[in-house]
């Protein structure tokens, strides 16, 4: 029974320190103005010049246009195994 406790714990810490079991969450935190919450604000003022276009059931196709043109600092908790990650953000339609 003690060599079968040995061999239980034995595989268990192998399984713990494993490079699989060590998965990264992928959180990430800012890093840049002193580590506060990054803030942006962006215009999402649209006018309307044609009175047709007020009336139940028109759909407007991306009524918002934004771009920052900035840059966020962050350090992620992630693996090194594809180098640099990149972000990017797409608006459909």
């Amino acid at each position: 029974m003690k060599r079968f406790s040995w061999g239980i714990l034995a595989g268990l810490t192998a399984l713990a320190i494993a490079p699989q079991a060590m998965a990264a969450t992928g959180w990430c935190q800012n890093t840049g103005n002193g580590g506060a919450p990054f803030q942006d604000s962006f215009s999402f003022i649209e006018s309307f010049t044609n009175p047709s276009q007020n009336q139940a059931g028109m759909e407007f196709s991306r009524l918002y246009h934004w771009s920052t043109g900035g840059t966020y600092k962050a350090k992620c908790d992630c693996d090194n195994a594809s180098g640099v990650t990149y972000f990017k953000a797409t608006v459909p339609g």
